[in-house]
């Protein structure tokens, strides 16, 4: 389960780094699309907020776990980076989760929620996505070249 998660993240970043990768064009429209909707309604713009912060939180951890994966930490380490993956991931699906109802409660289409699936496996990469879109867009902001 793990290994196959993986394996689809690192073929969507070597799809990406081929400048081929429409999962990411399609995450970051997902993306631009709720903020744009939740514009002008201070509930859903702190909603937002709450939903970027909980994309980044698990994009860190998820790079954390594959620190202590591949440097063969203790088990202990790894133990944990996991279990704070998984706290993280089930935060964003959750805050995802609250948006969404919040959108339907003002009266806003939210069908982009269904468009980011129902399974673990399919949630988790767009948190990633979004998360990777932020922060190249505040190292843009602040002036400095992004790399990834």
């Amino acid at each position: 389960m793990r290994s196959e998660f993986m394996k689809e993240l690192w073929g969507r970043t070597a799809s990406r780094e081929r400048g081929e990768s429409s999962f990411e064009k399609k995450a970051i429209e997902l993306f631009f699309e709720i903020k744009a909707n939740a514009e002008g309604n201070g509930v859903l713009e702190q909603l937002v907020g709450d939903f970027e912060s909980a994309a980044v939180r698990y994009a860190s951890t998820i790079a954390r776990w594959e620190e202590t994966r591949m440097s063969r930490s203790e088990l202990d380490d790894f133990t944990n980076a996991e279990m704070a993956r998984e706290k993280a991931h089930d935060s964003f699906v959750d805050s995802a989760n609250i948006l969404s109802r919040a959108f339907r409660k003002n009266g806003l289409d939210n069908r982009w929620r269904g468009k980011m699936g129902t399974d673990r496996k399919e949630i988790g990469p767009w948190g990633i996505e979004i998360a990777h879109f932020i922060a190249k867009s505040q190292t843009s902001q602040e002036g400095e070249p992004y790399e990834h």
